[in-house]
């Protein structure tokens, strides 16, 4: 296979884990080749250095140490990207403009030279001239912010002080026409109010799934090939004047103090409720967890005309996940209880429980074991006994299999370069058979990068012939409600399927959060939750 030959734009000789490790990746896997780099002169200052961008710039450093995951400064070497370790470096004076950068006529003739696919800009600022045309297939570059109704930055920076329900990252394929770029690679992640520094991370992590998944021919995120349409009519963001700018601290600071106030008094606890299909949520029975623990991840299956809920069950003090079972009678009211032995001691969740030839098995999530496990009971409902791994060397959240035309298809998510995408990459397996020890990755995966429908909500299901996705939707919060998706198509080579509507916990006004949601024929059960005084659960 023919590499890709790459150049990169550089400010610095040092790069960021997110820009290095998809690269150094796709290096060893022989998709890509680095071939040369441009760097700035020093002599040119960094645009940080003007007046107008020092409160703002303050700002940022003041979310970034109050937030209470530690900033990550780690830089790795760009000559670390070849066998040979030194890259050919040109050093370019670019005609500044207010916004934009034109590349020297005698850095363009060695670009030109170098016979380069694609240019990567990892610094400089927004391109304009020859150099937009010096790589056959053009330039690349990343845009913080969702491109559809926004542009400028300072990046970030407008996102977190305004709150926004998500953030956004794509990558884009540079144009001549400053706002016709064509979007290949976008992807979505949780803006964490309180914690800048892990929003930073997360929208990192994604940036390097893109950049890495774009070498392999996936458009990430992307629904069609067209050109951005026009955004003259889109909020153009500019760095923030000083009162607005420290508006913005004086809001942060106060939601801050508020936010550590209120977690101080309160904890988050999930329920369970339970009832048939076909009625409403108000009309379900609530089953409590016991005194000093959350119950979620609820999974329904019955067995020997006995009916029973695995879950998830989390106690506050020991901080950590185990599964356990309830049994239910007629009026679903507990009747028996107790935990499961599944050999694994570390954080366990997500039991997905489910029955095939008359044997019940269970898929749990179990990342720190860095591998997808099939068990099988062995003593219904307390003992089980490993089959298999599905899949090894991977970190996965809320696995599910579903068999479909003659195939077993599993769907999950996890990380393509770092563990922060573990929850926001959709990925699929396929095999022949459920206890196969050969499952291969869906040559489309992963589908999305998205915090708002990537993450399984429960286990796939049929209903009235049509099967069906739930995901979690993590805007705004961590489980803010489950979406639901009509899957329409499903083959080892594609898959497709559409947004139907999103299921709301808000048929009790205190219950602010769902993200489980499992139909089994006539039953559903799903998981909500309340924040609740601590010293009363």
């Amino acid at each position: 296979m023919k590499k890709t030959r790459l150049g990169i734009l550089i400010e610095d000789e040092t790069l960021a884990w997110h820009k290095f490790e998809p690269l150094k990746f796709l290096v060893d896997e022989g998709i890509v080749e680095v071939c040369i780099a441009v760097q700035r002169s020093t002599k040119q200052k960094s645009n940080i250095s003007r007046v107008a961008e020092v409160i703002p710039f303050i700002n940022q450093r003041i979310f970034s140490l109050l937030s209470r995951t530690k900033s990550d400064v780690k830089g790795y070497s760009i000559h670390d990207l070849v066998a040979n370790g030194k890259i050919p470096i040109i050093t370019s004076t670019p005609k500044q403009y207010k916004s934009t950068d034109e590349i020297e006529d005698s850095v363009i003739e060695k670009l030109e030279a170098a016979d380069l696919d694609y240019l990567l800009k990892i610094g400089f600022q927004n391109l304009t001239g020859k150099v937009l045309s010096v790589a056959k297939n053009g330039i690349l570059s990343f845009h913080y912010g969702d491109e559809t109704i926004q542009r400028g930055g300072p990046a970030l920076y407008w996102q977190f002080a305004e709150r926004w329900d998500n953030s956004v990252v794509s990558l884009h394929l540079l144009s001549d026409h400053l706002n016709g770029d064509k979007v290949v690679g976008r992807g979505y992640c949780t803006l964490f109010y309180w914690d800048y520094n892990l929003t930073e991370h997360k929208l990192n992590g994604v940036a390097a799934s893109i950049l890495y998944w774009h070498f392999h021919k996936n458009k990430i995120g992307v629904e069609s090939e067209k050109f951005a349409d026009s955004i003259d009519d889109r909020t153009n963001y500019k760095t923030p004047q000083h009162l607005t700018a420290i508006k913005h601290l004086t809001g942060y600071l106060k939601y801050y103090a508020v936010k550590t106030f209120y977690k101080s008094l309160y904890l988050n606890q999930w329920s369970i409720f339970i009832g048939p299909v076909d009625q409403s949520i108000q009309t379900y029975t609530e089953i409590l967890p016991e005194k000093g623990c959350f119950w979620a991840d609820p999974f329904y299956i019955e067995q020997d005309s006995r009916r029973y809920i695995f879950f998830e069950s989390l106690n506050y003090k020991e901080d950590i996940g185990r599964i356990e079972w309830v049994e239910l009678n007629e009026s679903n009211q507990v009747i028996d209880s107790g935990p499961i032995d599944l050999g694994i001691s570390s954080h366990l969740s997500f039991p997905n429980v489910f029955k095939y030839k008359d044997t019940v098995y269970m898929i749990p999530e179990a990342g720190e074991t860095h591998c997808i496990n099939l068990f099988k009971a062995k003593d219904f409902p307390q003992k089980w006994e490993k089959v298999c791994e599905l899949v090894s060397g991977v970190q996965s959240a809320d696995s599910a299999v579903i068999e479909h035309n003659g195939l077993w298809y599993l769907f999950t998510t996890h990380g393509s370069i770092s563990s922060l995408t573990l929850d926001l990459e959709l990925h699929i397996y396929v095999a022949d058979n459920l206890e196969s020890d050969s499952w291969t990755l869906h040559p489309c995966a992963p589908f999305k990068i998205d915090v708002r429908g990537s993450r399984l909500a429960g286990a796939l299901f049929w209903k009235d012939g049509q099967l069906f996705r739930t995901a979690q939707d993590g805007t705004i919060r961590y489980g803010r409600r489950v979406a639901l998706y009509l899957v329409e198509e499903l083959t080892p080579t594609s898959y497709k399927e559409t947004f139907v509507r999103y299921i709301e916990p808000n048929w009790e006004p205190d219950i602010d959060r769902l993200h489980t949601y499992n139909v089994y024929d006539q039953t559903v059960v799903l998981d909500a939750s309340r924040d609740r005084f601590r010293f009363t659960v």
